[in-house]
């Protein structure tokens, strides 16, 4: 059903997708982690932004909610053209730099969508980092879980291990949209967890610097 608000079902103790405030029209093929950006517009409405992980999936959706009736409408594609067919899948949103990063299930790269506020078709890409290179050299995989952001580090979920780099970091060659390349010089560090492992997830206390992983045996 895409995104969906979960309401009780009457006469039960269970809650279910409300069809009638799905995204309209069922637009989102595969939503993957979402996030709600707490700045108002100026209509009062909110922004909420969903990755597609469908295999022809634009990227990045984005969302009206409206907090009066609690119902999305409206999804526009970010950057149009930039993340075709990354079968995006988890999001961190830096609301310091109205930027969004993203993590796709295709390649190892770290991406950054700039001016997310404002008109996508003004929006960049930019990548900005890589996950860890796999066994025999091979290149870095993409990112199968949730992502999170506590002060300049992103947190991010790996296939044997967890990782974080800093997102403000100097890149010695900086690239632009349409064709960004990956920045050479921002790497992964690990956590100190047990390795390998696979992370299936992470998220983060701001509130006490915690940060918590999910993993798999």
């Amino acid at each position: 059903n895409g995104l969906c608000r979960l309401d009780p079902v009457p006469g039960t103790t269970v809650n279910a997708p409300n069809v009638a405030a799905c995204d309209p029209g069922f637009t989102i093929g595969s939503p993957g982690q979402a996030v709600y950006d707490s700045r108002a517009n100026a209509d009062g409405t909110h922004w909420v932004y969903v990755p597609d992980n469908a295999v022809r999936s634009p990227g990045v959706w984005r969302l009206t909610f409206d907090p009066a009736t609690a119902t999305i409408t409206n999804p526009v594609a970010m950057a149009p053209g930039l993340l075709d067919n990354l079968k995006t899948n988890a999001l961190a949103l830096d609301k310091a730099n109205d930027a969004l990063y993203v993590g796709d299930l295709v390649d190892g790269n770290i991406r950054r969508i700039n001016g997310i506020k404002g008109d996508p078709r003004s929006q960049t890409v930019d990548i900005v980092a890589t996950t860890q290179p796999q066994k025999a050299g091979a290149t870095g995989r993409g990112i199968n879980g949730t992502m999170a952001l506590l002060g300049n580090r992103l947190y991010l979920p790996e296939n044997n291990a967890a990782t974080y780099f800093d997102i403000t970091a100097a890149c010695a060659n900086p690239t632009v949209s349409p064709n960004p390349a990956p920045c050479s010089t921002t790497t992964v560090n690990f956590l100190n967890t047990p390795s390998p492992v696979f992370v299936a997830g992470i998220a983060v206390d701001p509130t006490h610097g915690y940060v918590y992983i999910s993993e798999s045996p």
